[in-house]
């Protein structure tokens, strides 16, 4: 398995080659097809990990004001931008 927040080192070949394939992908619908399918086997067929809690956040932001979350849903108050 691949960084940091693996804790529970878990690991699977096909699963890690698919995320490596990902991380070089440019193609964002490609991209998320190759994880959709290395999470399929890490929690669907491995069940490397089983979720407990799933953290969704939410923003809002006032007319003028954009937000561009990020995937980590850090809040980063450069991602605010105004629109017109």
């Amino acid at each position: 398995g691949h960084g940091a927040s693996n804790r529970g080192r878990h690991s699977n070949p096909k699963m890690d080659a698919l995320l490596v394939k990902a991380l070089s992908t440019v193609d964002d619908a490609a991209r998320a097809k190759l994880l959709a399918r290395a999470t399929e086997i890490g929690i669907g067929e491995d069940q490397g990990i089983i979720p407990l809690h799933y953290q969704v956040n939410t923003w809002a932001t006032r007319k003028g004001l954009k937000y561009n979350a990020r995937a980590d849903e850090r809040t980063v108050g450069l991602d605010l931008i105004k629109v017109q």
